[in-house]
Formats: structure tokens, sequence, C-alpha cells
């Protein structure tokens, strides 16, 4: 081993160490969250199944045949939490702290939470790392082995793979338990549409006030003066809001294209 390589591996280590301190320190290890305890949950109203099936009775079945109690909701029988016996004040570095009373400067913190300078050094150091030259050279050497090492699993695998996915019963494109959850509401019509939305705001809202820049409200016909266009001018083309080939792996690009006309006050 090289002493270059040595020390960009020392370098990777230490960001492990400081990657499991800070997830130690905010507790987010395996089973610091109290919901995977056998705590004293009480839920009220109970949750309700995962499927639903109306039936003619209007009665609520679910999917395992459990029938939805007639019961109505009660109030009465919420447990609602009172004051807590803690206290948070800020201490002299800057930090909120959690105490056992609100006698500070008596009582030690009930969490151990790194200072502000800390958490700068800390910081400094990672972002050192990732503006390293060997250190980016060796990760990408990493990147492109597992690239090729997917492509290799892909070319003797495709078929399997492809049969095992038509092998699932009830599940195609258009039937997919989704895993990502992280939904963009501005993608929920695209550009047609929202070509669509925004003459026709033009045509029957041009006087509604829409943004508040420089100390004055503007309305939606001032704002697009101050652009220079007019409903006439926009087109599909003008919007540019399509997702090129040059939009794929640079996110700052994707992003840029949920600004039509390229401006962000248009959002």
């Amino acid at each position: 081993i090289t002493p270059e390589l040595a020390r960009v591996v020392q370098s990777f280590q230490k960001c492990l160490e400081l990657r499991d301190k800070y997830i130690t320190k905010s507790l987010q290890r395996l089973g610091d969250n109290p919901r995977d305890h056998d705590g004293p949950w009480v839920i009220y109203p109970q949750p309700p199944p995962p499927h639903w099936q109306f039936s003619a009775k209007e009665t609520v079945i679910s999917a395992d045949g459990r029938v939805t109690p007639d019961d109505q909701f009660d109030f009465s029988q919420c447990q609602i939490p009172g004051d807590h016996e803690w206290e948070f004040e800020i201490d002299d570095k800057g930090v909120y702290q959690v105490y056992t009373n609100a006698d500070a400067e008596k009582t030690k913190p009930l969490f151990d939470i790194p200072t502000i300078r800390e958490y700068f050094v800390d910081l400094d150091y990672v972002l050192g790392v990732i503006s390293d030259g060997p250190a980016k050279s060796m990760a990408y050497r990493r990147l492109k082995y597992l690239a090729s090492k997917f492509e290799m699993y892909s070319l003797l695998n495709e078929f399997q793979e492809l049969a095992d996915m038509k092998s699932v019963p009830h599940r195609d494109f258009y039937n997919v338990r989704k895993v990502d959850t992280h939904v963009h509401l501005a993608s929920c019509m695209n550009q047609k549409h929202l070509l669509r939305f925004i003459k026709s705001k033009m045509k029957r809202s041009p006087h509604d006030v829409v943004i508040f820049r420089d100390g004055t409200d503007l309305t939606l016909e001032q704002v697009f003066q101050s652009l220079k266009l007019s409903a006439y001018d926009l087109s599909i083309n003008t919007l540019d809001m399509h997702a090129h080939q040059d939009s794929f792996h640079r996110f700052d690009k994707f992003n840029l294209k949920y600004n039509p006309i390229g401006e962000s006050r248009l959002r």
C-alpha cells in the first residue's frame, strides 16, 4: 500500500467514525426509536386496515374480513399528555439543552450534544476529504468497479430476472408497490397541462396578486409584463421544462426544469 493510498483509507475511516459518532449522539441507531419498544402505547382510535372493500350494505370490511365497529369517536378516551418534568434552555454556546429542571447552571444536560465548534471542525474535515484529489480518484474507481460488476450481473442474469418479474402475480408496471414516497406535487401535471393552466389564469385572473417583490405586490399580469411575455408568446418550447438527456445525473439541471421559462418567480 502506497503512503497516498494509506492516507486516503485513514481519512475514510475517520469519516466512518464521525458518522457513527453523530448517529449515536442523535439517537439514530437500531433500537433508539421508541416506536420499536414494547411500551404502554395506547392507540385510539385504532388505525384502519391496509385495504378496504365496501359492501352493498355500506359496511366497511377489510381484506381479512374484519368489520369496522359502528361506535362513534369518543374524545374522552384519548390520552393527552400533560406537562413534562423536563425543561429546555439555550446554553452559553447557542445550543438548546434538555435539563431535569430550569436551573441550567447546577444541572448537567440529559443528552450529550456536540458544541458548535466541535460540529464545524468535524464538518470541515469531511468537506476536506470530499474535495481531496486522491479521495475523488479512489471513489471514481470504486464506482466504476461497482457499475461494471452490476453490468456483468445483468448480462448473466437478465433472462432469469425477467422470468422472476413475470412470475409475480398481480404486479405489473401499473400496479407496483412504491417504495419511494418522495413526491413532487409540481410533477403532477405535464407541460401541456401547465401551459393550459397558465394561459387560463392569464385570461381569467390577470389581476390576482401572486408575488411580493421589492416591497410591492405584483399581479399575474405585472409579473408577465416584467418578463416581457404574454399568453400568446407561451408555448411548450418557451416553457423549457422537458427533462432532456442532459438532466439525468445532474440534479441541479433537473431542479431548473421546475422553473417555467427559467424564471424562479413563476414556480
